[in-house]
């Protein structure tokens, strides 16, 4: 849980995650110019074993992406937590009528650290 000064609790709201399913029916890749535009957007989801999951973009009625571990640009794990901010490339898939995200990194681009250590 997270925090304010003084204790109270921080709200936060995405918009595009307010949307119901249906209404986020857009894939970034239909957007011109989409092969050269970064995105931003937030994990939601994160398989069980690690390897992918879903990412909702900031832009509003755009629906969910994947990815694959393999697209994250860390410094060490490639992995991301739940609710981490990202930036990604959007391409389009053949088997599938969901983008997938490619080159994810932190907003800004910068590569992502999400190592955890046992301090004492």
């Amino acid at each position: 849980d997270i925090s304010a000064l003084g204790g109270q609790p921080l709200r936060y709201a995405h918009a595009n995650m307010k949307l119901k399913g249906d209404e986020r029916n857009r894939n970034l890749s239909e957007l011109p110019n989409s092969e050269l535009d970064r995105h931003t957007g937030v994990v939601v989801s994160i398989m069980p074993s690690g390897k992918g999951g879903l990412i909702v973009p900031d832009r509003l009625n755009f629906t969910t992406l994947g990815y694959g571990s393999q697209e994250i640009q860390a410094t060490g794990a490639q992995r991301l937590e739940r609710f981490s901010e990202v930036e990604f490339f959007a391409r389009p898939t053949k088997n599938s009528n969901r983008d997938r995200a490619v080159c994810i990194t932190r907003r800004g681009g910068g590569l992502i650290t999400a190592e955890r250590r046992n301090t004492g």
